[in-house]
């Protein structure tokens, strides 16, 4: 549960996507090189899938001739779709002009945004100083998005010292504005005691003010407190019940487009928690989770390769995964990778190494 402004932070609540139609992972090796491109190298691709490289280039029309013609709201639409990444290629040179645009007109909420790029480097020259100074101009304004990215940077310690006590104040301020993920942010620090008597209770209750308000993150949170039977109101409570509520709120998560909560959902698929364990299911939802880079459901659909969990075993694909994932650092994919190695005959390892190394290749385009 992060409380880090990383790009998936930065995207909480703005972003809605549907989740992508099922797949099949199991498929000849002579379509293998027809999938491979930027992260969808081993999905299958099925009719309908939106993939990131085919997206649309740029938003919709009538979105950005408002932008052109100065429309506020178009101008941020814009730079959102465009940091984020989930509605079109994510493009932040574009989201960064477009934040540029709404600031300039006495935008905020857009003058966050552009704080949040400058703070990690998106589009721009990473400028710390710059970036906290963006934020608390807009946070001074009482922008609920602004309130919130100072809360961040205050919990993180980004471009200002580390004090969960003014993040505290500045969640509790974006909450007051009913901004949704602000919500979830100062859920966390109740969760860890950051700043705050810790207490899953008020953890709880922020949580689920944050997932009724559509907030993917809050959503994914309340979802882990009912999986894990630390939910106040799912205590007590038989087990499958508990599980059935962690089921629902993953999925409202999931359907916009959260990596985290769709390899959840995939957990409790595998696992047979409060379901019908359904190896095909658990592996349409690893798939979507991996589909945005998520290495541990490129863990497990390495494992499910390896083992013949839902799909014809293959080493040689357990081996894809499991690099995929390690090259992430992910330091379970490179145990797994380690023992897998001595498994393999000499012919499907040669096989294995050359095709992580032509989609490197093509990822890479040299």
């Amino acid at each position: 549960m992060p409380v880090e402004l990383n790009d998936h932070d930065l995207e909480r609540g703005y972003f809605r996507v549907r989740i992508a139609k099922r797949a099949s992972i199991g498929f000849p090796l002579c379509f293998f090189f027809l999938m491979l491109f930027a992260h969808r190298f081993v999905l299958a691709q099925a009719p309908g899938t939106t993939t990131s490289d085919q997206l649309p280039s740029t938003p919709p029309a009538t979105t950005l001739s408002a932008a052109h013609q100065g429309n506020v709201p178009a101008q941020i639409a814009a730079g959102q779709a465009y940091y984020g990444g989930m509605t079109v290629r994510r493009n932040y040179p574009e989201a960064v002009k477009w934040f540029s645009a709404a600031a300039q007109q006495g935008s905020f909420e857009a003058t966050a945004w552009l704080g949040a790029c400058y703070l990690y480097g998106r589009g721009v020259a990473q400028d710390a100083g710059n970036a906290a100074t963006l934020i608390q101009a807009a946070a001074q304004a009482d922008d609920p998005v602004g309130l919130r990215f100072l809360g961040v940077m205050y919990a993180e310690g980004q471009g200002v010292p580390r004090d969960y006590t003014k993040a505290n104040q500045a969640f509790v301020r974006a909450t007051q504005k009913l901004d949704a993920n602000s919500f979830d942010q100062l859920g966390v620090l109740y969760l860890r005691g950051l700043g705050v008597r810790k207490s899953a209770f008020h953890a709880a209750s922020l949580f689920t003010k944050g997932a009724r308000l559509g907030d993917s993150w809050s959503q994914l949170n309340l979802g882990e407190m009912y999986e894990s039977g630390n939910a106040p109101h799912a205590q007590g409570g038989a087990r499958n019940q508990s599980y059935a509520m962690a089921l629902k709120q993953y999925g409202d998560s999931a359907a916009q487009g959260n990596k985290v909560a769709a390899y959840k959902i995939g957990h409790l698929y595998e696992a047979g928690l409060g379901v019908k364990q359904d190896y095909g299911q658990a592996l349409e939802y690893y798939r979507q989770s991996a589909d945005h880079f998520y290495p541990p459901a490129q863990v497990a659909l390495g494992n499910a390769a390896e083992l013949g969990l839902g799909t014809p075993p293959s080493t040689v694909y357990a081996y894809i995964w499991y690099s995929m994932a390690a090259d992430q650092g992910n330091d379970e994919a490179e145990k797994r990778l380690a023992l897998l190695k001595p498994k393999m005959n000499a012919d499907d390892l040669q096989q294995a190494r050359t095709l992580v190394s032509q989609m490197e290749a093509m990822r890479t385009g040299n």
